[in-house]
């Protein structure tokens, strides 16, 4: 079963009591929440790709749970993104369904100017979590560093491991 919730609606900022993580707004007669279905994204069963990221946006932002509130209890967002169509204004159509929203600058909110759209991978090497690594004037990630080497990032992982120079780490040829 279910556990309620209480959370804040993220219009009208009223509480109320939810069954579902992803709801976002009071059920109340919330005149934003009767706009914001005028846009033909959000239908129960058939939510856009757009939709859907936005939701994700205004849940991790207005109603953090334990483990992300670490992550974002100091991020914000463009006060014109918590009506819907401005979102879908300011970022445009995801250009395939294996494109999420990225902040350009993790330290910074959900702006226009700091999100785009883009591939898990490229997200993936823009998260605070990453080893950077510098050699000859070129800084990049472990992941990148081994893409542009050619070899599995665990093969690299387990050289720096292992105690090798970054030097012999990036020109050591794999070894089959």
């Amino acid at each position: 079963m279910a556990k309620r919730e209480l959370k804040n609606c993220i219009i009208c900022s009223e509480t109320y009591l939810s069954w579902r993580k992803t709801q976002i707004y009071c059920s109340k007669s919330c005149k934003a929440k009767e706009e914001n279905f005028k846009h033909g994204h959000s239908q129960r069963d058939n939510r856009s790709p757009e939709y859907s990221v936005w939701a994700g946006v205004m849940s991790r932002i207005r109603n953090p749970d334990k483990y992300h509130a670490k992550y974002y209890s100091h991020i914000d967002i463009d006060n014109r993104w918590y009506d819907f169509r401005n979102f879908l204004k300011d970022m445009g159509k995801r250009p395939s369904l294996k494109h999420s929203i990225n902040r350009i600058d993790n330290n910074k909110g959900y702006y226009k100017n700091n999100c785009e759209w883009t591939t898990h991978k490229k997200q993936m090497n823009n998260t605070s979590h990453n080893t950077l690594i510098t050699f000859k004037n070129a800084t990049m990630t472990q992941s990148q560093w081994a893409d542009k080497i050619g070899i599995h990032q665990n093969i690299l992982c387990k050289r720096l491991k292992r105690g090798w120079s970054i030097e012999k780490t990036l020109t050591t040829p794999k070894l089959r």
